[in-house]
């Protein structure tokens, strides 16, 4: 499974100050997590002082402040209510990160974050308000701590777990965080190695994606295939793939697939399911099926021997073959309006492919 970490500032309100486009920016994050939050693939997680963080900073409950900006900005098309909507059902259906990590208060002090945050976090901001708030800060702090503490000491349950922001301070580049931690208190299963204290954490670099479409792309599609195995797992990472490849699409533009009845059930007979090296080249494969590239590589899957053999169909739906390498093939169909249906993967001299209703 993958996990997205939401840091406080992108769930804080912007200011007038920061203009449209990062009103828009703002408006298009929260509806584009708040609608994965039920994907089964991915896990969501807020630390547990974010509320706390987003009320003192009068952001949550968001429709006064998210009207007030609209209103500001001209924002007409932007529905205030929505938009708190949208807060309060990622905040309700987030998971906690201390929970989930086990580790249920850390104190790092003192604490060296490079770049630091700003003062103000946004020129020509108000220092005290929405997103520049102390308490959004400190809470952001806190993030940071517990990612820099978690990707030295568990890498492991660090892999594919990514930080999301619109905070634009670290340029995309990430933040380093060093300093002397102190595990203040272990909850059950704590995934961190006991370790003495103070502990003198050196210097970690703690990646911070801007946006959702960054998050998204980072993730890392062949472990999320291999770690989860289920149908929705695997289109999730076409899904991603397809993005990776792709960077101008965003995730609603890759929702053209489907994973047919016996697909999965195929990948274990050939170490499609585990074998990371097989997982990427036909991950390669599933995504230029649905980019439309390397076609030489495409063919139709006909019902007999020959060239002149007639396309198996399926209705209207067209049977299609193509290369995964010079050993395997994945068999697809291809529907109406550019839609595909996976259906499985075989050897070169196995030419079915399941007919699912």
């Amino acid at each position: 499974m993958a996990s997205l970490v939401l840091d406080p500032y992108q769930l804080a309100v912007p200011a007038v100050a920061e203009g449209a486009d990062a009103a828009r920016r703002y408006v298009d994050s929260l509806v584009t997590w708040s609608a994965l939050t039920d994907e089964p693939w991915l896990r969501v997680l807020a630390t547990d002082d974010t509320v706390t963080a987003l009320s003192g900073a009068a952001c949550y409950p968001a429709v006064n402040a998210v009207a007030a900006l609209c209103e500001a900005l001209g924002l007409d098309e932007v529905s205030p209510e929505d938009v708190a909507n949208a807060l309060s059902r990622l905040l309700q259906s987030a998971d906690s990160w201390e929970d989930h990590c086990g580790v249920t208060d850390v104190l790092l002090d003192p604490l060296t974050l490079t770049p630091d945050l700003p003062t103000t976090r946004c020129q020509g901001a108000p220092a005290g308000t929405g997103r520049n708030a102390p308490s959004v800060h400190d809470a952001t702090r806190r993030v940071l701590t517990l990612s820099a503490l978690l990707a030295h000491c568990a890498p492991d349950h660090s892999r594919n777990r990514e930080l999301s922001t619109l905070d634009r301070f670290c340029a995309g580049a990430g933040v380093t965080v060093a300093g002397s931690a102190v595990i203040i208190d272990r909850g059950a299963g704590c995934v961190l190695p006991h370790l003495p204290e103070p502990f003198p954490l050196p210097a970690t670099r703690v990646w911070m994606r801007e946006g959702a479409g960054d998050c998204l792309r980072a993730l890392d599609p062949v472990h999320l295939w291999v770690s989860a195995g289920t149908a929705e797992a695997c289109a999730a990472a076409i899904r991603l793939e397809v993005m990776r490849q792709e960077p101008t699409l965003g995730w609603t533009e890759t929702d053209r697939l489907g994973i047919g009845c016996e697909f999965v059930a195929s990948l274990p007979k050939h170490n499609f399911d585990r074998d990371e090296a097989k997982v990427a080249r036909l991950l390669k494969a599933c995504a230029e099926v649905l980019l439309d590239r390397n076609l030489p590589k495409t063919h139709a899957l006909r019902v007999g021997d020959g060239p002149t053999a007639a396309q198996r169909m399926r209705g209207s739906d067209k049977a299609m073959r193509r290369d995964i390498d010079y050993e395997f093939h994945l068999h697809y169909w291809e529907l109406t309006g550019r839609r595909f249906e996976f259906g499985n993967v075989v050897s070169h001299k196995v030419f079915t492919i399941p007919y699912c209703t």
